[in-house]
């Protein structure tokens, strides 16, 4: 039967994702908490995806297929939430798929008294997934210094209230990294997040993605859109530094051959506020290492 009022919106945008659309599907299918509306949003595949779609979705009435002219990864995703009747939302890639049929066996009731606006549950690049204790986390000062220690900067591996993103929409300009800066816009609204130990997440690392083929356009204009929406976030400095870390890290991973004309939030985190923030020792000599590779890259380029 169909549900009208599902506690879960799972958003899966597809785009010429044949060869792993079943695996992901059928994960969030095998859950065990079944209140949950599966929107498929097929954004102009030449595959054999928007077939695979409609094919489950006439197996299976939670489903719900959108067939989309292409537009990028953002629009689906704005699409989805458009289309959205659930109280969470889950953003899955097509090529992920969750680990375990428990992922969505969560508290709802007493996370609704207690006004969660976010819940985490574990996640894995590469097949081990971090140990998580169960707990709440209250208070922006809270659940800022969390996630400047642990902030990974995907939408997968979460559910997102929908309070906290129903006036929120993806940057359809970004091509890659957009689901970085809509969270960091989401990260100023969060004042209580639940961690889960339940399920998982599995990120596949897909060769063929547009992250692995982007532009130093692109990359730039991501940077640009990273630090602004940080520059712009209320939080203490040490845990902003924890923010930028961790986003332009992300960035420097995938491609090690970025040139930004605006550096100033980099100068900005000197060494001496990198040592005096709360972050791990480990990030502290990270993050030294990787300013100086920044500014080193910054003033080879001749701009000044």
């Amino acid at each position: 039967m169909e549900n009208n009022n599902p506690t879960i919106s799972v958003i899966v945008p597809v785009y010429n994702a044949e060869k792993y659309l079943s695996r992901c599907i059928d994960s969030i299918l095998v859950q065990t908490f079944t209140c949950f509306e599966l929107l498929l949003v097929d954004d102009g595949s030449t595959d054999c995806s928007g077939r695979i779609c409609d094919e489950y979705a006439k197996r299976d009435t939670r489903i719900r297929v959108i067939h989309k002219e292409n537009g990028g990864v953002s629009s689906a995703r704005n699409l989805g939430l458009d289309n959205a009747k659930g109280e969470w939302i889950c953003f899955c890639d097509s090529d992920d798929w969750l680990y375990s049929s428990n992922t969505f066996d969560l508290p709802f009731e007493t996370l609704r008294d207690n006004f969660v606006d976010i819940i985490e549950f574990p996640y894995s690049r590469n097949g081990v997934f971090d140990k998580i204790h169960e707990q709440l986390i209250r208070g922006k000062s809270n659940v800022n210094k969390y996630y400047a220690n642990n902030f990974h900067n995907e939408l997968w591996g979460r559910l997102f209230s929908w309070k906290l993103v129903s006036n929120r929409r993806f940057d359809e300009d970004l091509k890659i990294g957009e689901d970085v800066f809509f969270f960091l816009l989401c990260c100023n609204s969060i004042n209580t997040l639940f961690l889960s130990s339940n399920g998982g997440y599995r990120y596949f690392r897909n060769g063929d993605s547009v992250m692995t083929k982007t532009s130093d356009k692109l990359i730039k204009l991501q940077i640009e859109k990273y630090l602004d929406a940080i520059s712009k976030m209320n939080v203490p400095t040490e845990n902003i530094i924890g923010f930028y870390f961790n986003t332009v890290s992300y960035v420097w991973g995938i491609r090690k051959r970025l040139r930004i004309d605006d550096i100033g939030f980099i100068k900005r985190c000197t060494v001496s506020s990198i040592l005096s923030s709360d972050l791990s020792i480990n990030k502290k000599i990270r993050l030294i290492l990787l300013r100086y590779c920044f500014l080193m890259f910054y003033y080879r380029s001749g701009v000044r």
